[in-house]
């Protein structure tokens, strides 16, 4: 009977990424310019609506900016969130908008919400981390709290792209001649599709502190595929804790994994 593993690099991050990255807000703080990936107009209902009567149709949307503009943002001298101006694109052409309405600056009075503004580009592409980066805590539009975060690679090491399915017999790491696993130590698992959601948490020098394995089948409730599936959850606890060191970042003060801490998709079928 044909097993297959296969290793789908999926990005269902723990804090509900998209599958498309959206294109990020600009915001100036104190003269600098960051990337602010948030999108606060779209959390003011009525005010959002105002602004898409203000761009005529057709605008310019992608699956990286469903709104179809983007909002330029500065912080005033009292650390409230003030909106300058908004870009949408017309027949690939950038118009600029401004969001003035009377003689006051527009601040964002509605938006409470804890940002990440980066700048510097990005030290992780697939997890979208910036070298440096802002955590921005803001209440009623006035930022409460601001902490400053320079990100680095703290150790190189695998990655869960480094761990992959050898069709003739099962689950190998790369560079490594040795199977992880398998798949014919799983009799019970015999045509079952089954899905495995994997976390990771890492300390500064790559060691594994943490690993939880969801696994779900849809007839879990089988005695026999359940008895398949727990050993499988218990193989793969002991695998992904032996391997080391993972490639660590420092992001925002804490060892992170690259694209470790992220959810990663399996299917055994």
């Amino acid at each position: 009977m044909r097993y297959l593993l296969a290793f789908i690099a999926g990005f269902i991050a723990a804090f509900n990424l998209s599958a498309t990255h959206q294109e990020p807000d600009t915001i100036y703080i104190d003269g600098e310019k960051w990337a602010l990936e948030a999108r606060p107009i779209t959390s003011n209902a009525e005010f959002f609506e105002k602004v898409k009567t203000m761009i005529p149709e057709p605008r310019r949307q992608t699956t990286c900016n469903w709104a179809g503009f983007v909002g330029f943002w500065s912080l005033d001298s009292e650390r409230q969130l003030r909106l300058d101006s908004i870009v949408y694109e017309k027949e690939d052409q950038k118009v600029t908008t401004l969001a003035r309405y009377s003689e006051r600056p527009l601040i964002a009075s509605w938006y409470s919400d804890t940002v990440v503004a980066g700048k510097n580009g990005y030290i992780d592409i697939y997890r979208f981390y910036y070298n440096d980066e802002k955590r921005l805590i803001i209440d009623k539009g006035k930022v409460v709290k601001e902490e400053s975060f320079h990100n680095k690679l703290l150790c190189d090491g695998y990655t869960l792209w480094d761990i992959y399915y050898d069709e003739d017999r099962g689950l190998k790491l790369k560079g490594y001649d040795k199977y992880l696993l398998n798949r014919s130590d799983y009799p019970e698992l015999g045509g079952e599709r089954i899905s495995m959601i994997v976390y990771i948490t890492v300390d500064e020098l790559g060691s594994p502190l943490s690993v939880n394995i969801h696994v779900h089948s849809r007839n879990q409730d089988n005695p026999t595929i359940n008895t398949g599936i727990s050993k499988l959850t218990n193989d793969l606890q002991s695998i992904f804790l032996s391997i080391k060191p993972w490639k660590t970042l420092l992001i925002q003060g804490e060892p992170t994994p690259h694209w470790g801490s992220a959810s990663v998709p399996y299917r055994f079928y």
